[in-house]
């Protein structure tokens, strides 16, 4: 009996070990599954005891497991959070860190994180692209980084370099920074080099072996290249104080080419009164150079204008000469078709006339109404001058037919001589310039110049 009470003892103890099994793993079952937020846990029932034990130590580990998958997942993301958080120097995701999330949580801190690192490697790209910029730039300048910041910037890794939005901001402030002071050096570089290279070319130096070799040093555009030249610029500042009066009256013959080119008759010349001065020096080289620069740049601008002018002009030259040739009695005693050839030409000769006068009316008119000034030529409109060349030209043939008929009425005398007289006095008065046609003598766009507001003096004398 005594045995058979301590089996039934033990059996009842086993049984309570499995109940008490059931009960606790029960107690944690609710627990993980509150935690998880999944449902209620319902207990499986009409199963053995040991198997509801089993089932129960199964249920309870598989639960542990899965709550300690999403703690762990949570732990990743918490330190993929403050790591990009801290490189982009913005606040962490506030989340409990001893709380377990659902999976709604977990999937809205990933995207969360995503977002971060994206937003990171925008701002790092970014930051390489500024710094591809700054190193040449600093290199331009011969510059080296001064403050702990560029320190950082251009010597430390970019693992290590904030990519705060103020951070990011000082690296492209940086950079404005660096390209103002290079296109300041570039322009005080270029400044330099062109006074220079007129200094040299005014004293004839553009084929010194010294001046050469200088410019194959200075070929880069940097401080040190700057400061050659700068100096440089000094030794031929001295030289051009030394050759001042040289240099003015070599402008002077520059200034009398501009004047024909660009038509520029007597009375306007006489504008720039520094022409004719008799002192030299650096004022009236001055007011030289800004007059050089102004009619170089207005001839530039109406080259177009000038060339079709004095295109125009030849033809007007032809149609004198052909117009002379009409008029010559001995024509008719030529041989071999030349009178045809000499009608022919008349006629391709008042075609092209014709035409160049219509395309030059129609393009002055636009200019003078984009501008909003008539275009001038010797102190009046352009339209007006050629209709008083042609006016004149019509008066000069009508005295000269009046010339031939009285010396014709009135018989010997001057007779013969009359209409040769009256010929070259109508030669005499057209007007003249060696190498030039007519109108080279008496065009001028000086009115112009002077009433565009585009074109205005500069020169001292003004």
């Amino acid at each position: 009996m005594d045995g058979l009470s301590t089996s039934v003892e033990g059996e009842e103890g086993q049984l309570q070990q499995f109940r008490d099994t059931v009960e606790h793993c029960f107690t944690v079952v609710t627990a993980i599954s509150e935690e998880l937020r999944l449902p209620e846990y319902h207990m499986p029932q009409n199963l053995p005891l040991i198997e509801q034990a089993r089932v129960m130590e199964e249920t309870t580990d598989k639960l542990r497991h899965r709550r300690m998958e999403r703690m762990d997942s949570l732990a990743k993301l918490i330190e993929k959070n403050a790591s990009l958080c801290q490189v982009l120097q913005v606040e962490p995701h506030d989340i409990d860190h001893n709380k377990v999330p659902n999976p709604e949580e977990l999937d809205q801190f990933r995207r969360i994180n995503d977002a971060l690192q994206q937003e990171r490697d925008n701002r790092l790209r970014r930051l390489q692209e500024l710094k591809r910029d700054i190193i040449p730039l600093m290199a331009d300048l011969e510059r080296q980084p001064t403050s702990h910041f560029e320190r950082n910037l251009l010597t430390e890794s970019e693992a290590h370099f904030p990519l705060s939005d103020e951070s990011l901001q000082r690296v492209a402030d940086l950079k404005e920074e660096l390209f103002s002071a290079k296109l300041a050096l570039t322009e005080e570089f270029i400044q330099v080099s062109d006074k220079s290279q007129a200094i040299r070319q005014r004293l004839k130096q553009l084929d010194d072996p010294a001046s050469r070799a200088l410019e194959e040093r200075c070929r880069k555009i940097c401080p040190t290249s700057l400061n050659l030249l700068q100096t440089e610029l000094v030794r031929l500042e001295r030289l051009k104080q030394q050759n001042m009066k040289a240099f003015i009256l070599e402008m002077r013959v520059e200034l009398e080419g501009l004047f024909n080119k660009c038509f520029i008759g007597k009375e306007d010349r006489q504008l720039f009164k520094d022409f004719k001065s008799d002192i030299f020096n650096e004022e009236v080289l001055e007011s030289h150079e800004a007059e050089c620069t102004r009619l170089r740049d207005y001839y530039n601008q109406n080259a177009h204008f000038f060339n079709k002018i004095l295109r125009r002009e030849d033809v007007w030259t032809k149609k004198m000469e052909v117009d002379k040739k009409e008029n010559d009695p001995a024509r008719f005693n030529n041989r071999g078709g030349q009178l045809l050839r000499d009608q022919q030409e008349k006629a391709q000769v008042e075609h092209e006339l014709k035409r160049l006068d219509k395309d030059l009316a129609t393009e002055i008119k636009e200019w003078e109404a984009q501008q909003g000034v008539p275009f001038f030529v010797y102190g009046r409109s352009y339209t007006d001058f050629v209709q008083e060349q042609k006016d004149t030209y019509e008066a000069q043939k009508e005295r000269l037919k009046g010339e031939r008929k009285r010396a014709k009425e009135g018989g010997g005398g001057g007779g013969a001589g009359a209409p040769m007289a009256g010929k070259r006095k109508m030669d005499s008065q057209a007007p003249q310039h060696p190498g030039k046609s007519s109108i080279q003598k008496n065009v001028s766009v000086a009115g112009l110049m002077q009433r565009s507001p585009k074109i205005q003096r500069t020169g001292a004398h003004l």
